[in-house]
């Protein structure tokens, strides 16, 4: 038998000899492997292992302690080589499916986790399930791969696990979280653009995969329904906390051509710093308008044509750390409203 680094066996070769000879060697296979990962109970009920899947969560939580909710980063490198350790280090218990049907998994005492049923993807955070890819999870066979897989290596592993987790819990039949605000359902990944930003620097959407994105369509001479938006973001900020330093809060021109960056400096500046204030030429902008479905109507103001207004869109669109449309918060959504939608897809 050989190793493969995680304490599993495996059987080298083909077996030969007959039908009797094979269904000894399966079951020799499987005593091995059972007796190698210390497991010799019988599987756990469905409710005794909820209650495991509990005990679990508290002892991470009594671990991690305040961190247990942080965000964990998205790796945003080549995505087959989490794949690849994937395959090479879980798929024998957890399933290539990431359904704790693996091929020694009705061998072990304690079930594999589920990694894609929705009760079970959302019993723990994201700082958690790395924790136990670290360094293990007490009681069962898994022990961890601190020892043999580089931070580099854990992190495209951890993005292979989570990507389960994620897509359980937003496939869902149920609703995992009742957001606050409009749930957008079914949105592909949001068109990346590169703008202006009020400090000349250029501004990619897709740099902030991994973060929450607020985005907000306005322009600097609003005489009510921009600032008291750009205000409520000021409430949202302080009661996220340290949280909001994982998110970017967008405010993108519908009029360029009076919103300069130095206009839409001085403008952000009155409610702090934790606004990106996009401005562009009008070539630039009017394919994120279309992207985004944006309304935008110049409403002339006196008979000289030289001031005036725009009619223009008022929700506020709430982005996922993978980039998708998630929530639409109307005109008015008070910040106590949107902290929590935002907690939660920072947990995703």
């Amino acid at each position: 038998m050989e190793s493969v680094g995680t304490g599993q066996a495996v059987w080298p070769g083909r077996l030969r000899g007959g039908a009797m000879a094979r269904s000894v060697a399966r079951m020799i296979t499987c005593l091995l492997v059972s007796l190698a990962l210390g497991c010799g109970e019988p599987p756990l009920s469905s409710e005794v292992n909820g209650l495991r899947r509990g005990e679990l969560r508290q002892r991470l939580q009594e671990q991690l302690g305040a961190a247990y909710d942080d965000p964990v980063e998205a790796f945003l490198g080549d995505s087959s080589r989490g794949e690849a350790l994937y395959a090479r280090l879980c798929v024998s218990c957890h399933g290539r499916q990431g359904d704790g049907r693996g091929s020694v998994s009705r061998h072990l005492s304690v079930p594999p986790g589920n990694f894609i049923d929705p009760v079970q993807a959302s019993s723990l955070s994201d700082r958690a399930r790395l924790e136990i890819l670290r360094n293990g999870s007490p009681g069962t066979t898994m022990r961890g791969f601190a020892d043999t897989l580089t931070e580099q290596e854990l992190a495209e592993l951890f993005e292979r696990v989570r990507g389960f987790a994620s897509e359980a819990v937003l496939d869902a039949s149920g609703p995992a979280h009742l957001f606050r605000g409009m749930e957008v359902f079914d949105a592909p990944e949001a068109d990346d653009f590169v703008l202006t930003d009020q400090l000349g620097q250029s501004f990619s959407l897709a740099d902030h995969r991994g973060r929450v994105v607020l985005l907000y369509f306005g322009y600097i001479h609003c005489p009510d329904m921009c600032p008291a938006t750009l205000s409520i973001w000021t409430d949202l900020k302080e009661q996220l906390s340290d949280d909001a330093a994982n998110v970017s809060f967008v405010f993108v021109t519908v009029d360029p051509s009076r919103d300069s960056p130095e206009r839409l400096k001085g403008l952000l500046s009155v409610f702090g710093d934790h606004i990106t204030g996009l401005t562009g030429t009008p070539e630039e902008l009017e394919p994120v308008y279309e992207a985004f479905d944006v309304h935008r109507e110049q409403l002339a103001v006196g008979e000289s044509g030289e001031g005036y207004l725009m009619d223009h869109g008022l929700d506020t669109l709430l982005i996922d750390r993978r980039g998708r449309p998630r929530v639409s918060f109307r005109f008015g959504t008070a910040a106590e409203d949107m902290v929590d939608d935002v907690r939660w897809l920072l947990r995703w």
